[in-house]
């Protein structure tokens, strides 16, 4: 079962130097046929993350095909997850853990959001064999402590600003 505290970061002082968490959050706005996702890797371990925002309003395999891509990698780790800021422009605050996120952003060519976001469920834990059966199977030895934590989740989206100068 996934709690609250389980926001923030699982590791210890033993983890491996390669120990990363990340944040996906997906969000669209059809009216402008624009996708985007905001995805966030850190190695508290190491004391980086990095943090991609990218705007997507075509299919393509080419990345620089996107509406707009901000990768920035190797910058200061946040000391935790619950909140903090970024120096690439984004910021992110849980106002109340599993249901309620603010998120901003004050990017390049003047690119901008100020989103917040609100649960529309329980997590969904995939290693609960109460809510998934299939878990207590993957169990055992192939299956260690990397997935721990790990949820699904969907948000409803209340943008207050969204701007995109492109």
């Amino acid at each position: 079962m996934i709690k609250p505290e389980d926001f923030d970061y699982h590791y210890t002082a033993d983890s491996h130097w390669q120990w990363a968490e990340t944040i996906a959050i997906p969000f669209n706005l059809p009216d402008a046929n624009i996708n985007a996702v905001v995805y966030i890797v850190t190695r508290p371990v190491l004391g980086v993350c990095m943090a991609d925002i990218t705007l997507m309003d075509r299919i393509s395999d080419l990345w620089e095909e996107q509406l707009y891509i901000d990768n920035q990698q190797h910058m200061p780790c946040p000391r935790s997850l619950l909140e903090f800021s970024l120096p690439n422009g984004l910021s992110f605050k849980a106002i109340e853990p599993l249901k309620h996120y603010r998120m901003r952003y004050e990017g390049i060519d003047d690119t901008r959001f100020d989103l917040e976001l609100h649960a529309l469920h329980e997590p969904y834990d995939i290693n609960d064999p109460d809510m998934d059966p299939t878990a207590a199977k993957r169990h055992g030895p192939a299956w260690d402590s990397s997935w721990s934590g790990h949820y699904e989740q969907t948000y409803l989206f209340s943008p207050t600003v969204c701007w995109c100068n492109l």
